[in-house]
């Protein structure tokens, strides 16, 4: 059985962390004048953070290809 050391493991929970933060927030709109914002946070964040991840960790050589050219790989599907 495969097992990621801590550091792996504490990279790869960063990475989830912050995509899907970056998701929340490019994903919310306003709904109100009151400046309520709302996401479907399972349709627009939850379903694509390991689609991303994979892409950007298993399929490609994340050394070389930046997460913005992924972004923009995902953006014309």
């Amino acid at each position: 059985m495969l097992q990621p050391s801590a550091y792996q493991t504490e990279k790869i929970a960063h990475y989830f962390y912050e995509k899907t933060r970056k998701l929340i927030v490019s994903k919310s709109f306003t709904i109100s004048d009151k400046g309520v914002k709302i996401v479907d946070i399972v349709r627009d964040v939850l379903r694509y953070v390991p689609l991303y991840w994979t892409a950007t960790q298993l399929v490609c050589d994340s050394d070389t290809v930046y997460s913005d050219v992924v972004d923009w790989m995902f953006e014309l599907g």
